[in-house]
């Protein structure tokens, strides 16, 4: 029976909490029964139990730890509990209360062993848990997520930035947008292959009689892509189209002859949409930008813009996040497996907007990218709502969909 609030069954929640519990109690008993008072931070824990300051920290963080995700994340490895032990052992502690602490790292290996087998799929236990902290055990099993899919495709990058301005349109019931995607540091790992990037604007997203109303965000773009040279970096690597599976715009790009550092680039696309009619749901009337990642990276930043008088008042953009691994080939992202990532989206006001420009990007070439925009579309942006969103290493290859309820129009 699971009557649990994300479906786990309540008998195995109890167990994990109460091992995970126990074994912060028992490292509190055994420090307290030592011959001197051992101070809590990581400094006097290393001095007086003579162990390196990594495993004194992880020490400190477990006996202030208050719930179930920041003790397993505080908890060191069965190969370095031995050290633990010992230094609590040489410095006077109680052996009962020894016995206690060295049972509670046995119980909980062996509860490891039962429920999942390994560490890392134990920690995905706990993250299913609901926890509140369970957000740091997430970006940790994707971060090592990060490193190891880098390694096998041979591509990542710094830092992904997408800016979306929210505008009126060519008449009350319609909208014009703009969208902007930069790759920071792109570059590649491994000689095989190449690096493929996707462009996300879809254009049956417009509702005009052909495909006149998307226009290149840089007026002085020539070619297929919507380059925005100005905030581009492309010195090191060349550019080869291909077609998409999906039936999208994509690129790939070669790198000639350098790898790592030697193949750094910096990619901005942009686009202008004059005329997008809104997507009315059950809901009701709503706003939808859909972008696929297909490159692994650190940190993702999205910047949502809109205009006032496109939403009503208290309005935030819903973000999800869906894998593209088990549903190839599906185009809908409500058809595809939403993935259990936490976001947090903060509006900004427009002079902290410009004060604070995303990851990878320096302030002036942000400022000069609301000027570009500014300048094509006849908007001033400061009147705005600006909306921030971040994620630090999100899943790849996924499609992250945001929503913004929009004030219904006339038609």
């Amino acid at each position: 029976m699971s009557d649990n609030t994300n479906g786990m069954n309540t008998a195995i929640v109890s167990r994990i909490r109460a091992s995970l519990s126990e074994v912060k109690y028992a490292a509190i008993a055994a420090l307290d029964s030592t011959e001197s008072q051992i101070g809590r931070r990581p400094t006097d824990l290393a001095k007086v139990l003579r162990i390196d300051m990594k495993l004194a920290w992880k020490l400190g963080h477990l006996v202030r730890a208050t719930t179930p995700g920041q003790i397993l994340h505080a908890v060191p490895g069965a190969a370095v509990v031995r050290k633990l032990v010992l230094g609590i052992t040489q410095a006077g502690a109680d052996p009962e209360k020894l016995a206690r602490l060295q049972d509670s790292f046995d119980q909980r290996a062996t509860l490891i062993t039962e429920l999942a087998r390994d560490r890392a799929s134990f920690e995905t236990l706990v993250t299913s848990m609901g926890e509140a902290d369970s957000l740091q055990l997430s970006v940790d099993m994707r971060r090592r997520y990060y490193t190891a899919l880098s390694s096998m495709i041979g591509v990542q990058c710094a830092s992904q930035y997408r800016l979306v301005v929210l505008g009126p349109g060519p008449d009350a019931a319609r909208y014009s947008l703009v969208a902007v995607h930069g790759w920071s540091d792109l570059r590649q790992l491994t000689l095989h292959g190449g690096i493929s990037i996707h462009w996300p604007i879809e254009l049956s997203t417009c509702r005009c009689c052909g495909i006149s109303c998307v226009e290149d965000l840089d007026e002085a773009t020539t070619g297929s892509l919507p380059l925005l040279g100005e905030f581009s970096r492309m010195e090191s690597i060349e550019l080869v189209e291909t077609p998409s599976a999906s039936g999208a715009s994509s690129y790939f790009r070669r790198v000639d002859g350098n790898l790592g550092t030697g193949s750094s680039a910096d990619v901005v696309l942009g686009q202008i949409v004059r005329d997008l009619a809104p997507v009315e749901s059950g809901d009701g009337v709503q706003f939808q930008d859909c972008v696929e990642l297909r490159v692994p990276c650190k940190d993702l930043v999205l910047d949502l813009v809109v205009s006032p008088e496109l939403t009503p008042a208290l309005t935030v953009p819903r973000m999800r996040m869906h894998s593209l691994w088990s549903t190839f080939g599906q185009r809908e992202p409500e058809d595809r497996e939403q993935l259990p990532i936490e976001f947090k989206t903060t509006k900004l006001q427009p002079s902290e907007a410009s004060k604070d420009p995303p990851k990878g990007w320096t302030r002036s070439q942000h400022q000069a990218l609301g000027s570009l925009v500014e300048s094509r579309t006849g908007w001033r942006l400061e009147a705005f709502d600006h909306f921030r969103t971040s994620l630090v290493f999100p899943f790849t290859p996924s499609r992250l969909q945001s929503v913004l309820d929009l004030t219904p129009k006339a038609r």
